[in-house]
């Protein structure tokens, strides 16, 4: 007798833990009529140790709900669902994941990796699923049984929603071909005529940089520091002691040279302006003004000619 009674117990909580899959038809005054179809699973904690797993769908609609109820609170932040199939490597992840009304339930609005239908194909290839179901407050980890699950997703989803959906993809990865081509081709015509504007810069740029090499030749010793001026005039005095009222205002980005040997804490003297030639100007600082450095103008020149 007591081993009858094992054998009984043995069979329910197989059955229960194995559970086969479920699916009706239902409507409501709202929503309309819709099918649905549930697997329960085991797992968890208590009191969330049966979650469901459930698809649905409206009738006239082509689109398929995947959520999972009864697996506690979903009312926290960042929720997430993971998917794993026996025999299969791939985790499917989503952090595309909204709550339910009444913030008890996981609901999959899309995957990051493969799309809902084909997802639902995997339910009705494998044999078992493994599901966590997370959030910001934690996580819990179901297991599902996909034994019968190909009889009541089809029931759910109708004969013809995988070709459709199949066929749906399809068109998206023409949409995405052509979007990528015609990406490619604004990239390409972009690198282009940057490569024009680079080389319409660098011309510019060598005959800037042979006329500094023409005075840089001129100054060879180490005393010489050769400077620019910054876009807005820059002012030099043109005597020495500094008499406040004669004053010169350079032209933006004008190139000028230093001789560093004149010993003051003050100020500057400046030997050379673009605009003006040879003088003995004076200024008061050197701060935030480009340095032209000579052996840099002697690398591009050397550069750009061995082109």
């Amino acid at each position: 007798m007591k081993k009858l009674i094992l054998f009984f117990i043995l069979i329910f909580i197989s059955m229960s833990v194995f559970s086969q899959w479920s699916y009706k038809s239902k409507s409501t005054d709202f929503g309309g009529k819709y099918k649905v179809a549930w697997e329960v699973g085991y797992g968890g904690e208590y009191p969330y140790k049966n979650a469901s797993l459930n698809i649905v769908k409206n009738q006239g609609s082509s689109k398929v709900k995947i959520y999972i109820s009864d697996a506690g609170y979903s009312g926290c932040n960042n929720l997430f669902l993971y998917f794993k199939f026996n025999g299969d490597e791939n985790l499917y992840a989503s952090n595309s994941v909204s709550s339910g009304t009444n913030n008890d339930a996981w609901f999959l609005n899309r995957l990051n990796d493969i799309e809902i239908f084909q997802l639902l194909q995997k339910f009705k290839k494998h044999k078992n699923l493994s599901v966590r179901v997370g959030s910001s407050c934690g996580y819990m980890d179901y297991k599902f049984s996909l034994k019968g699950a190909t009889k009541s997703i089809n029931y759910v989803v109708g004969q013809d929603y995988f070709d459709k959906e199949q066929e749906r993809e399809l068109r998206r990865i023409e949409i995405r071909k052509k979007f990528d081509a015609t990406q490619d081709s604004i990239n390409e015509i972009k690198r282009i005529e940057k490569n024009r504007k680079d080389s319409i810069s660098n011309k510019e740029k060598l005959k800037r940089y042979i006329h500094y090499k023409t005075i840089m030749d001129k100054y060879e010793e180490s005393r010489y520091k050769f400077h620019l001026t910054p876009l807005r005039k820059l002012t030099f005095y043109m005597s020495y002691p500094v008499e406040w009222d004669k004053k010169y205002y350079s032209e933006s980005a004008s190139f000028f040279v230093v001789d560093k040997s004149f010993n003051n804490d003050d100020y500057f003297k400046v030997i050379y302006i673009d605009e003006k030639g040879s003088v003995d100007y004076y200024l008061q600082n050197l701060y935030n003004l480009a340095e032209v450095q000579r052996d840099k103008v002697d690398e591009f020149i050397a550069k750009f000619k061995n082109k």
